[in-house]
């Protein structure tokens, strides 16, 4: 198995599982959370344009969380989901959505959880901005079909894999840092896992790194926010993704993949890790996972552990 192009190439309906696992410290602010939700994506209709699916999210729980913000966060999120619980979508081989084909029940919903969101941001005055931000979001179609690109399960799912040809370089021009605070573009290489793979299953590594210098100039506009707590002079900051997905040869049908993001700054200061870890029902863990996962549980004081149920529909 020398190179393979990755699309899917049969109908099929299965159920996912994504956890996300995130840790942040920012100067004095630990992060960490760890929450996870269904899915049930359905394979609709192939043609040499792209999939025809449906993706319905089923629940979504938060396993441990260590601050009441995420709680908040995670509720008014919550609600904001509910606009889109369930998707009629068509997508280029790649996972680009070329259209949200139930685009007018997605804007049918939205006073009503708009409503939701309200009631839920009353409890801080720090997420009321969201609600102005997605009331004027939901005002063009455009802006929609940009969030559901963004939806954790396309990003997860497709990654950088499908509608490519394996072993493969390409560029990504179009992203940021992990801590969302200036323009970054990547330099993305695919490869597939010769021991790993057979005739039945293929799995491919993915690993994305900047493809720019992080000199001063980049190191001022990403953290300038810190530059009063942190020493810009010394700082060397790490930026990589590394993903290894195992993916069904003949339908081509994700059966599980796991992708770290990480982007460490200063040591115990400033850093985000996060892990994404999505496993079709009955697979199991399959997939080597990425050598750069997130770190063991740290002991802080105050943690609250905890799983919590949020359901919108």
């Amino acid at each position: 198995m020398s190179r393979s192009i990755i699309n899917i190439s049969e109908k099929f309906q299965a159920q996912y599982t994504l956890s996300i696992e995130m840790e942040s410290m920012l100067v004095s602010a630990l992060m960490k959370s760890k929450t996870e939700i269904r899915y049930d994506f359905s394979v609709l209709n192939i043609d040499e344009e792209g999939v025809e699916c449906r993706l319905v999210q089923l629940d979504i729980f938060i396993h441990e969380a260590n601050s009441n913000l995420i709680h908040e966060v995670a509720e008014v999120t919550g609600a904001f989901n509910r606009m889109f619980n369930e998707l009629h979508l068509k997508l280029d081989h790649s996972g680009r959505v070329l259209q949200v084909v139930n685009m007018e029940l997605i804007l049918s919903k939205w006073q009503q959880t708009k409503q939701l969101m309200q009631q839920a941001a009353n409890k801080s005055d720090d997420l009321k901005d969201l609600i102005a931000l997605s009331d004027s979001m939901f005002a063009s179609p455009e802006k929609i079909q940009q969030a559901i690109q963004a939806n954790e399960f396309l990003q997860t799912y497709f990654g950088y894999v499908y509608g490519t040809e394996v072993p493969s370089s390409k560029s990504d021009p179009n992203r940021t840092n992990f801590l969302n605070t200036a323009y970054l573009p990547f330099k993305v290489s695919l490869s597939i896992d010769q021991q790993m793979s057979n005739g039945i299953n293929v799995q491919v590594i993915s690993s994305s790194v900047p493809y720019v210098a992080l000199d001063m100039a980049f190191k001022k506009n990403a953290y300038k926010s810190f530059e009063d707590k942190i020493d810009m002079q010394s700082i060397k900051p790490e930026i990589t993704e590394k993903a290894v997905y195992l993916i069904e040869l003949k339908t081509g049908k994700l059966l599980n993949t796991t992708t770290v993001k990480k982007e460490m700054v200063e040591e115990k200061k400033l850093y985000i890790i996060t892990q994404y870890t999505m496993t079709i029902d009955g697979a199991g863990n399959q997939v080597d996972e990425p050598k750069d996962k997130v770190s063991e549980p740290v002991d802080v004081t105050g943690t609250q552990p905890s799983k919590i149920r949020f359901k919108f529909f």
